[in-house]
This record gives C-alpha cells, sequence and structure tokens, in this order.
C-alpha cells in the first residue's frame, strides 16, 4: 500500500513539473513576442505619439473684406502649444496674429502667409502653461466679395478633448457654470442694455430688438447697489430661450463673466431673476455689454436692418454733471466714412464730439445740440473716410428724467 502511494507521489510531482515548465514556456514565448513588436516599434520610429490630435478652438464666419478677426476660446481649449489659421472656400492673405493670455499680457506674431482655400497658415508658437482668453488676425482685404469661413486650429494641452458646446438639444450649462465675478468688459464690446433694479420684484425683463444686430456673448455690471443673480434667460429673434444660471452675488462695481450665446443671434429681450440686496441703498442699475459677431460686423449691407449702420459703443450719463467719455471702436469694424448719435431713456445735450483715428489724428466734429429722448442726429461725413476710427471723445449732459440716466449710441456706417 505505501509503495502505491510512493508511486502516486511521484507521478503527480512530475505532471506539476511538466505543467511548470509549459507555463514557462508560454511565459517565454510571450517575452518574445513583446520583445518582436518592440524592436518593430523602435524600426518604425518609436510608439505611436500620445499627442491629442489638433482641435478646431476657434471659428469665424467673415466678409471676404474684413481685416480684423477676433476668436474668443473656450476655457476647456485654452491651454495650447501651437495655433495654425486654416481657410475656408475662398484664398485669405494673413498678416499678423495677436494672442492675448489671460493674465493680460500679449503675443504678437507675424504671419505674412498666403493661404490657399482649404489649407492652413504656417504654425505659431504659445506658452502652454498660460491660458489663450483671444486671438485677434489681421488679414489684407479681399477683392473678391463674399464669406468664407477662418478657424484657428490648435494643439491642446491636457484636460478632457473639447465637445460641443450649449447648443439646440444640448443639456446647457451645468448650474453656477456661468457664475462668478469676472474682469474688465473688454474695449470694443457695446452697451445695449440697461435696468434699474428696485427689488420690489424678483424678475425683470429688458427689451433688445434686432437693430442692435446679433452677439456671440454677454456680460452684466452692476453700479449703485449689490444684487444677487440668480438666473437670466436669453430670448433670441426665434423665439428660443436660452437658460443660464447665474447663482452669484454682484457687488456694485463689478461685472460678470463673460456668458456665452447660442452662436451669433438676434436677441428679443433678456429676463433677469435675482435676489434682494440685504441693505438699503436704493436701486442697483444693471447694463448689458455684448461682443457682436464678427458675420454681423462684417456684412456691410445688413439687408433691412439700419441700412447699414454698425453700432460702436454706448455710455450711460450722469443727470448732474458734464460727462467726458472715449468710447472706443473695436478693430474689427474697419473703416468708417460717417457716424451718428442718439439718445436713449433721457434728453441728452451734446457739447462737443472728436474723432481719434487709429494713427492719432484727429477731427473735431460740428456738433453741439440736444437730442430727445430715441431721437437720431443725421448722419455725420468724417473727413478720414480711408482710415480706421479709434475712439471717439465726447462731451455731453443728460437731462433728469422718469427713465432715469440717459443713455449716448454712437452708431457707424462702413
Amino acid at each position: 500500500m505505501a509503495r502505491n502511494h510512493i508511486s502516486l507521489a511521484l507521478a503527480s510531482a512530475a505532471f506539476v513539473s511538466a505543467l511548470a515548465g509549459s507555463f514557462a514556456s508560454v511565459a517565454q514565448a510571450a517575452d518574445a513576442q513583446i520583445r518582436l513588436a518592440q524592436f518593430r516599434e523602435r524600426d518604425r520610429g518609436g510608439p505611436p505619439s500620445r499627442e491629442r490630435p489638433p482641435e478646431i478652438i476657434g471659428e469665424a464666419r467673415i466678409n471676404n473684406r474684413m481685416a480684423n478677426v477676433v476668436f474668443r476660446i473656450d476655457p476647456r481649449q485654452s491651454h495650447v502649444s501651437e495655433i495654425a489659421i486654416r481657410s475656408g472656400n475662398l484664398p485669405v492673405l494673413l498678416e499678423d496674429a495677436e494672442i492675448e493670455y489671460a493674465d493680460g499680457t500679449r503675443q504678437r506674431s507675424p504671419i505674412l502667409n498666403r493661404v490657399a482655400p482649404g489649407q492652413q497658415s504656417k504654425p505659431i508658437a504659445v506658452d502652454p502653461r498660460r491660458a489663450v482668453r483671444q486671438i485677434s488676425v489681421t488679414k489684407r482685404p479681399g477683392l473678391r466679395p463674399g464669406e468664407t469661413i477662418l478657424q484657428v486650429i490648435g494643439k491642446v494641452e491636457g484636460g478632457p478633448p473639447h465637445g460641443p458646446g450649449p447648443g439646440p438639444g444640448a443639456d446647457g450649462p451645468r448650474p453656477g457654470q456661468w457664475g462668478g465675478i469676472g474682469g474688465n468688459i473688454p474695449p470694443g464690446w457695446v452697451l445695449f442694455g440697461v435696468q434699474d433694479v428696485t427689488f420690489r420684484g424678483e424678475r425683470d425683463v429688458i427689451r433688445v430688438g434686432e437693430q442692435f444686430g446679433r452677439f456671440e456673448r454677454l456680460a452684466l455690471r452692476v453700479s449703485d447697489n449689490d444684487i444677487f443673480l440668480r438666473e437670466l434667460t436669453v430670448v433670441y429673434g426665434n423665439g428660443e430661450r436660452d437658460r443660464k444660471v447665474i447663482e452669484t452675488a454682484i457687488p456694485a462695481g463689478s461685472q460678470t463673466r463673460p456668458i456665452d450665446l447660442r452662436g451669433d443671434r438676434f436677441i428679443r429681450e433678456i429676463e433677469l431673476v435675482y435676489r434682494a440686496a440685504p441693505n438699503r441703498r436704493g436701486p442697483a442699475v444693471v447694463e448689458i455689454y455684448g461682443d457682436i459677431a464678427n458675420a454681423w460686423i462684417g456684412d456691410r449691407d445688413r439687408p433691412g436692418r439700419n441700412g447699414g449702420w454698425l453700432m460702436l459703443g454706448a455710455e450711460r450719463v450722469s443727470m448732474f454733471s458734464k460727462e467726458r467719455d472715449a468710447i472706443r471702436v473695436d478693430p474689427r469694424v474697419g473703416r468708417i466714412k460717417a457716424i451718428r448719435f442718439a439718445a436713449r431713456r433721457s434728453d441728452v445735450t451734446f457739447y462737443s464730439a472728436r474723432i481719434v483715428y487709429e494713427n492719432g489724428e484727429a477731427e473735431n466734429l460740428p456738433f453741439a445740440r440736444k437730442l430727445k429722448d430715441g431721437e437720431f442726429t443725421t448722419p455725420i461725413d468724417l473727413k478720414g473716410r480711408g482710415r480706421r476710427v479709434d475712439r471717439i471723445e465726447l462731451k455731453y449732459r443728460s437731462k433728469l428724467g422718469l427713465k432715469g440716466e440717459g443713455i449716448v449710441e454712437v452708431w457707424g456706417l462702413n
């Protein structure tokens, strides 16, 4: 019996040894396959790159005769190591690009590159450690009429790949995504709405209208008292509603972060929902500024709307003192051959107007008169028709009215 147990033990040991040898052979074969694959990868120049493929980080439909295009960069794509400009269906002659970082610094890069339809410019190196806020591209205006698409292609560093933003059929932003206090509203954004917040209710509606144009982004500035803004809803010209959850306390003298809109659309009205301020300092004033869409600035005809006039800027006017303001003109506007002024919410008395061109030269306008609420001046032709306007300097005073402080608007004709 013992002899049988010994024989069985020896047989089991032999089986285990054979099985271990089989596993070792399989492992050795697998190692050999891995080493062979590594040698082949080495011969082909190394393993496949783990870099993310270039992405479209900015896109604009423009008129071919435009000279300046500004691309606002989504924060999710703001850290890039390299960019290039891609043309659509028309050739473009690019001159330079200016990269504005979130910390306010700027990087100007000459391009001087003719880009054929469907092709892209030579790459421009960007500092990936800093977030890019916007990219301004200067091109030579084309003689050929029509529209084209310009895209900014970027090598995005870090973060998840960019997906489609809020739009028709999308879930929209998460609660609080649009909240927070932002920096100064960029020059060139236009004031197109003002609302006195008396805190007697929780909701106000600001009527807008197509005459102001199409907008890509907006921001709110608060003065005179603090407010707690819960949400705002943008009602577009076609009736579609775009609700933005804010849930942010906005102290007097500050502004919200830029709020993206669903494409460049006309705005019918903006609904504000807020919570009353816990003090007795009186009403607050909410100003709404918008970033006009590239396509609207480039549309010289603007058929059926304003007869080709484009809003250049506006300012709120104090009722008790003479105001001196300088309205900066968005460089995308290009050359302006005539301007006109308008008064809103109150009568405004103008004392002087001065045009300062991009090259520093100035032109004093023969303009001193009183405008009633809702009244426009007749068009005033500019002598420097072939030059770009840097700013418009105004001196005026508003009359005390039932609607509160007045608003001065400046309109330009390309």
